[in-house]
Parts: C-alpha cells; sequence; structure tokens
C-alpha cells in the first residue's frame, strides 16, 4: 500500500508541473486538462476555398476565430468573431457545428469548438478587424498547405472536415 501512495503521489506531482503532458489535439479532454481559454473557429468556404485571415502578431495564417466571452455560448461567439473579424455577419442557420476538440500547447490549453459554413455567393469584401489581422487570402485546402499556418489548424482541418 505505502509503494502505490508514494507512486501516486509521484505520478500525480510529474502531472501537476507539465512532465507527462503531451502536447496535441484530443477528442476527449485528457485527465490533466486545464484550459485556459475556449475558443470559437469557423471554417468557412466558397466553391472549395477557404478563408484565411494573416495575424498581425506573428503572420500566422488561420480561419476565423476568437475567445469565447463569459456568459456567452460557443455558437454565439462564431457569429460575432467572424463579423469582427471580417465585417461579415453569417446566416445564423447555416452555421452547423462540427464537434468540439482539446487542444494542448506548450504554452496553453484550451477548449476548440469547430464550425462551418458555405457561403452561396462569394463575399465580395472582407473588413479586417487591423488590430488583429494584416490579410486575408481565399485558398483551398491543398493551397493553404503552402501557407504559415497556426499551430493546429492543419490537423484540424485533416481530422474533422
Amino acid at each position: 500500500m505505502k509503494i502505490f501512495l508514494v507512486f501516486f503521489l509521484l505520478l500525480n506531482s510529474l502531472i501537476g508541473s507539465g512532465d507527462l503532458r503531451v502536447h496535441g489535439i484530443y477528442e476527449e479532454p485528457p485527465l490533466w486538462f486545464s484550459p485556459q481559454i475556449v475558443v470559437s473557429a469557423c471554417y468557412a468556404s466558397y466553391n472549395n476555398e477557404y478563408l484565411f485571415l494573416q495575424r498581425q502578431d506573428d503572420a500566422t495564417w488561420g480561419v476565423p476565430s476568437g475567445k469565447v466571452e463569459e456568459n456567452e455560448t460557443p455558437f454565439n461567439a462564431v457569429i460575432r468573431e467572424f463579423r469582427e473579424e471580417t465585417g461579415i455577419t453569417l446566416e445564423e442557420n447555416s452555421v452547423v457545428f462540427i464537434k468540439t476538440i482539446y487542444l494542448v500547447d506548450p504554452k496553453k490549453d484550451f477548449s476548440f469548438h469547430v464550425f462551418i459554413f458555405k457561403f452561396e455567393i462569394k463575399p465580395e469584401e472582407v473588413v479586417l478587424n487591423e488590430r488583429e489581422h494584416q490579410n486575408y487570402m481565399w485558398k483551398t485546402w491543398e493551397e493553404s498547405l503552402e501557407m504559415r499556418l497556426i499551430w493546429g489548424e492543419k490537423e484540424v482541418f485533416e481530422r474533422y472536415l
């Protein structure tokens, strides 16, 4: 019994220190998962091209996404974030929830709500929030692989879309 208790305490201290944390994307939250933020993202497409935004801070590319605010649902957050980042208001009844996944990276853990939206008509204009993004492009998924994507973007797309 003492050996088990010592092993348990050692294992618990290692997990608490992050030594056993495995960075990656999970279908279910790992036991040691401790999300610092909750994010909603929208993979918006038109004719097999997806809308990618280039971030101001590190020039990486990703789909419109952002933090879910307190007392806000992931669905409401994706509608709000898409509008704030692109100037486009999505038709709410056409936004489809795909899955919630759990991402663990070296900086933080976060829950990631994945949504999709298919435009029937390609938006004529994308109005960027210049504090957050510097550019946008419509690219096929294959073309986007040549871009400097944010961590996890490729894996999420390949697994869930």
